[in-house]
């Protein structure tokens, strides 16, 4: 086979292999924004409501102290290469517990 015979085979296969991946780029896309939408339960047309509803009871909302707390963030020993891990523990305790302090400084003294 001479090389532009070779270059052209070489150029269909890869458009081949390009063509096939994004079919499989454009069914992931199509999975992922399927798992995005917000899942409704449509009533079905035979369902009807019940001429009265039992009671139910509904509990009071957890008072502040009565919830569990996120353990806080171990103390920065200053060594650089555990500075990101520090951080990243630091906002997450503040982003689990928003209310442990009224702002920001609060929270980091």
């Amino acid at each position: 086979m001479d090389p532009e015979q070779e270059a052209w085979q070489r150029l269909m296969t890869v458009e081949g292999r390009l063509e096939f991946q994004a079919g499989q780029v454009t069914q992931i896309l199509e999975s992922l924004n399927e798992l995005w939408q917000p899942t409704t339960v449509q009533p079905t047309a035979d369902a009807q409501t019940p001429a009265h509803v039992a009671s139910v009871s509904v509990q009071s909302p957890m008072r502040a102290r009565d919830r569990l707390r996120p353990a806080p963030p171990d103390s920065f020993d200053g060594e650089r290469e555990k500075g990101r891990a520090f951080i990243n523990s630091c906002d997450l305790y503040m982003s689990l517990a928003p209310d442990a302090s009224p702002d920001e400084q609060t929270h980091i003294n």
